[in-house]
């Protein structure tokens, strides 16, 4: 990390994060699977920590918003925007085009029959098919468990489903959309056989009763939600009604496992990761209209979690960070279909406190898979990342699950208000920590994408052999890229650093984005990201459509594009062709907004930061 340049200025978005930051620290939360240790209450000399603040004798005691028994009432929240169907968003050839290819070369090397083996002998079925390794390896559940080797296999075929169902919607890929359908067939047998009220793994139902248990597991329902997201969106996106029945047995299944538990066990069990089986849940409910699993849902909301950050405080030091994002994301799904406020400020604080104290300037959060420190105190990350073996630099950060799911998250948010800040981000986390992080060629992907001091070698996954949580994510990521780059409002557009053609025909509305890479360098001055203003030469912060500060394709303050993307009332051809005029990535560090330029000839992509050798062995970090 070189030519930093720390801005003496204070934004109105880093002033109002210093504040949120400042509140009384409680008691850490519990941890989850790392650290193992926790950071020292003074991690180093001359640190600063945040101390309770003390409360005044007359201020009333505090009430957990999440105190009371959470209870499901619909009440759909419009969108400000909404984002075109994968069907009309095309790639044009660039950099985003390519890592889509060579994520969709990966995919084709990956036999179907291979993908479903584990689940058809965990069904007592019979496969012929070889074997795959890594974290997708098969255990005989006969033996006496040693470690948690193969406890999360499956969770691939998961999210291989939703980056097949994300590949047909966004290229009309037929094989992808035909080895998807295969494998739904197979995994519906697979259910059928098991008979157990609409159960679906790779791995035995013992495993829930370790969880229920409380006895040593992975993380049983963070493998069952990957499962249910990849038949939904096999529905979804590809149209396939029998992945819409077999999530709705798994959902079945989640909802009697789970009825019978008293709130206070259920807390218990929401300590072992669960991915986002809230949000999987909700989603199939607002499908659905089915509202028994919303509520379901309702009972994998964390509470020790959820009440700090509803009362806007930061209490994230020692979690696991991608155990937990998704959670937040199935906040924001429960306030779209319900209003509850509760849900709304969980998200929005969340958002803010992580993206503006706890990101780096790639916009990638997390060290050693956890939030080491009280927020702010990124600097003193970087030095101690790997606190579990005595606090020693590292080059765990920045793990690329997180940043897929505060992709996903960010999606969200930008949909309720239309807010420039929210694409801002986008942006610089898709140019500068996503890209970065594919192999150029072989699809393979990244766990981790390393701000090391020191320089790291790049760790990418084999074909067969790894099967990482971040090979899953790095599958859906660039099948979905383009999923939310363009969003419509009263028949306009707003993209971050694509350059559109939109055509209005017959068929409806259409749109091709393409990228082009910021040719120049030079720092700019202005702009916080804020509603009301934005750099001139990034048109993500540009506010192509309407918003507070003028009418629908009004010029704004910043030196902001007029009208560009908007469509003429006679359906014209309408074209839109932009570069940025440098390359400009701003996050906070240490709580100040550090700004670094890109000289002219210095790729965003695909190298990303650190250096381009290749190393086959499994990066240290435990999910």
């Amino acid at each position: 990390m070189t030519n930093w340049k720390k801005s003496n200025s204070v934004s109105r978005r880093s002033f109002a994060a210093v504040l949120a930051g400042t509140g009384a620290a409680a008691p850490l939360l519990a941890q989850q699977i790392t650290p193992q240790t926790a950071p020292p209450a003074t991690p180093a000399a001359g640190l600063p920590t945040q101390g309770a603040s003390p409360q005044r004798p007359d201020r009333p005691p505090e009430i957990p918003p999440f105190q009371d028994p959470i209870e499901f009432s619909r009440h759909d929240v419009a969108p400000k925007l909404r984002s075109f169907a994968m069907t009309q968003v095309r790639l044009l050839p660039g950099p985003f085009q390519e890592a889509q290819e060579w994520n969709r070369g990966y995919m084709s090397r990956l036999p179907a029959d291979r993908l479903t083996r584990n689940f058809l002998l965990n069904a007592g079925l019979s496969s012929s098919a070889e074997p795959l390794g890594g974290w997708e390896q098969y255990v005989d559940p006969a033996q006496p468990r040693k470690n948690q080797d193969g406890e999360l296999r499956g969770h691939f075929t998961g999210h291989f489903l939703s980056a097949s169902a994300q590949l047909w919607a966004s290229t009309g890929d037929k094989e992808a959309k035909a080895k998807g359908d295969e494998m739904v067939d197979t995994l519906a047998k697979c259910q059928a056989k098991l008979g157990a009220g609409g159960y679906l793994s790779a791995f035995p139902l013992e495993f829930f009763d370790r969880l229920d248990a409380r006895r040593p597991v992975w993380a049983p329902f963070y493998t069952i939600h990957k499962i249910m997201a990849g038949m939904f969106d096999m529905y979804q996106y590809a149209g396939n009604k029998q992945a819409l029945e077999v999530v709705s047995g798994m959902a079945d299944w989640a909802d009697r496992w789970t009825a019978p538990k008293t709130e206070e066990h259920m807390q218990d069990i929401l300590r072992t990761e669960y991915g986002g089986m809230g949000e999987v849940l909700y989603n199939l409910a607002a499908e659905t209209g089915n509202d028994k699993w919303a509520k379901a849902g309702d009972r994998y909301s964390k509470k020790s979690f959820f009440n700090p950050l509803a009362l806007r405080r930061d209490e994230l030091r020692g979690l696991h960070v991608n155990t937990h994002i998704p959670q937040v994301i199935s906040a924001a799904r429960r306030y779209e279909i319900s209003g509850d406020v509760r849900f709304h400020d969980v998200a929005d604080f969340f958002w803010d406190e992580v993206v503006s104290a706890r990101s780096y300037v790639t916009e990638g959060t997390s060290n050693a898979e956890g939030w080491q420190s009280e927020p702010r105190q990124l600097a003193w990350e970087l030095r101690n990342t790997d606190v579990r073996n005595g606090s020693q630099p590292s080059p765990n950060t920045a793990e690329c699950c997180c940043a897929y799911n505060m992709l996903k998250l960010t999606r969200h948010l930008y949909s309720w208000t239309g807010q420039p800040r929210y694409f801002d981000y986008y942006e610089r986390s898709l140019l500068n920590h996503r890209l970065g992080t594919i192999e150029p060629g072989t699809g393979h992907t990244e766990y981790y994408l390393s701000l090391a001091l020191n320089g790291a070698r790049k760790n990418f996954n084999s074909d067969f052999d790894d099967f990482w949580c971040c090979t899953g994510t790095g599958r859906r990521i660039f099948e979905a890229q383009r999923q939310h780059l363009l969003a419509r409002r009263t028949g306009a557009l707003r993209e971050p650093v694509h350059r559109l053609r939109t055509e209005l025909g017959r068929e409806g509305f259409q749109a091709a984005a393409g990228h082009q890479i910021p040719p120049a360098a030079g720092d700019v001055a202005g702009g916080d990201g804020g509603d009301a203003g934005g750099h001139a030469d990034s048109p993500a912060r540009a506010g192509l459509a309407g918003d507070s500060s003028g009418g629908e394709g009004e010029r704004k303050s910043g030196g902001c594009f007029s009208g560009a993307g908007q469509l003429s009332d006679a359906g014209t051809h309408v074209e839109d062709r932009r570069s940025r005029g440098g390359g400009i990535t701003d996050a906070p560090f240490d709580g100040i907004a550090a700004r670094r330029s890109l000289p002219a000839g210095i790729p965003l992509w695909p190298g990303g930061v650190g250096c381009r050798s290749r190393s086959r062995a499994s990066p240290p970090g435990t999910r």
